[in-house]
């Protein structure tokens, strides 16, 4: 809300008192909603999309479609998706993908060649960008299904790195969560590769080369491989992936249709994805 909580609290003490209802009761270290708080919780809602729709339409006087949206994303799954929503929406909006690296999907999007970005932990702070988590997402190993570990439940930190390792780069978002967790456990993998792309590390895996760390929602079925979860101790092996745009593009037809849909898959469990 952008206000700080003695500013809230007073609002409500505002609001109560002018009305001369009481909205909220404390139960213990809580305030819930009194019969009349939800009461008016209910009307408000009503109020508050009737607003809505007054902006839509008085927005899309202002700002005319262009039927083209240009999305850049470090995560091929997810924008897929994305894709696949807004499509629904509007059958004729043109939507050009590519993937890019965080660094160029922030930058990209700052300097206007880039409409709206996809990317995992970009950095906040920057008062131009509107940056949005979607969704949080969690790491696991990939081994062959005749690997000795290939039958248990999951891997440990210690176990992973005495295995052959394969990755992107050096740059890759697995990589670095993995190996920085391996540091805090004081281990150090013991060889690493590097491959050129998902699909060459699958193979690899499924080939017995060696071991690969995916997100959960890039563990895509295959018969050859098995996916473990990683007992990293106390650290989390996860990461959070967020929406970008810039705020002054924020009422554009096409942009506004990219956040509505980022906020419905926020929403979406997992499973339903």
């Amino acid at each position: 809300m952008n206000v700080s909580q003695p500013t809230v609290s007073q609002h409500i003490k505002d609001l109560e008192a002018r009305s001369n209802v009481k909205l909220f009761q404390r139960v213990g270290n809580r305030l819930v909603l009194t019969d009349a708080g939800r009461e008016l919780l209910a009307v408000t809602d009503k109020l508050m999309a009737v607003s809505e729709d007054v902006d839509r339409m008085l927005d899309r006087r202002q700002f005319p479609a262009t039927g083209k949206l240009s999305l850049a994303s470090d995560s091929p799954r997810l924008a897929a998706q994305v894709t696949r929503e807004m499509l629904e929406q509007r059958p004729d909006l043109n939507i050009t993908l590519r993937l890019a690296t965080m660094a160029e999907i922030t930058s990209g999007v700052e300097n206007g060649t880039i409409d709206a970005g996809i990317s995992v932990d970009p950095p906040l702070g920057d008062a131009t960008l509107l940056i949005s988590p979607i969704r949080t997402d969690h790491l696991c190993a990939a081994l062959a299904q005749d690997h000795p570990l290939a039958a248990a439940d999951s891997i440990s930190l210690a176990q992973l790195a005495r295995e052959r390792l394969v990755f992107r780069d050096k740059s890759s978002r697995t990589r670095v969560l993995a190996e920085r967790a391996m540091a805090f456990e004081n281990l150090a993998p013991r060889r690493v590769m590097d491959f050129g792309s998902r699909e060459i590390i699958r193979e690899a895996v499924a080939h017995g080369v060696g071991v690969a760390i995916f997100s959960v929602l890039d563990c895509m079925p295959d018969p050859r491989i098995r996916y473990l979860a990683i007992d990293a101790g106390k650290m989390k092996l996860s990461f959070v992936e967020h929406a970008i745009i810039r705020r002054d593009r924020k009422k554009l037809p096409e942009v506004s249709l990219f956040l509505e849909t980022i906020k419905t898959l926020a929403q979406t469990p997992k499973g339903d994805q």
